[in-house]
């Protein structure tokens, strides 16, 4: 099991009348800057290459969404990490439901249904870059919080606050950036 083992900083956050445990996307970018897994990010280990893939793909979302706010704060494309946010309600022990909240990057290794020959196809790009949906889950979806429907059964306030923390972490993770081991600043747009 030590190879499942990363050490990303689990933080509580305040929701409803307490607390709840969270990884927030903050703390992800920090252990993937730590441990240089920058495939969960952009599809590829080389950090400069995935930069290359943020301006070109900012360039041409910027195309077709030249309105889009991201784009209106003076962040270097290269420095700024498009993402989903993805949650869903399943079953654990005793199909009790809980609610999962995790995001990805949008950018990645591509499908399972496109021949490799097509991919690089995709974005319209010669570089060879992809949509994130292929490869195992637990390197390519970051888990941000998990919680038992007897939390937020009786009272949406609880969920909702959850979703409120991840904003706040996101938002700050968009306007401030997170600072990275050589200084520089990474941002989630």
């Amino acid at each position: 099991m030590e190879e499942l083992h990363l050490d990303v900083q689990i933080s509580q956050a305040r929701v409803g009348e307490g607390e709840h445990p969270v990884l927030y996307p903050t703390s992800w970018i920090k252990a993937i800057d730590r441990f240089s897994l920058w495939d969960t990010l952009f599809g590829t280990e080389d950090f400069a290459a995935g930069q290359n893939m943020l301006e070109d793909f900012w360039d041409k979302f910027s195309r077709i969404h030249s309105d889009f706010e991201g784009l209106q704060h003076g962040i270097d494309a290269r420095r700024l990490v498009p993402i989903y946010i993805h949650g869903d309600e399943g079953q654990h022990y005793k199909r009790n439901a809980v609610m999962v909240l995790q995001f990805q990057s949008v950018l990645g290794r591509g499908t399972s249904r496109l021949s490799e020959a097509r991919q690089g196809d995709v974005f319209g790009n010669e570089q060879g870059y992809y949509v994130n949906q292929k490869g195992v889950t637990l390197r390519t979806r970051l888990l941000f919080s998990v919680m038992p429907k007897e939390q937020y059964a009786h009272s949406a306030q609880t969920l909702e606050d959850l979703c409120e923390r991840l904003c706040e972490d996101l938002k700050s993770a968009f306007l401030d950036g997170v600072q990275l081991m050589d200084g520089s600043k990474l941002h989630l747009a």
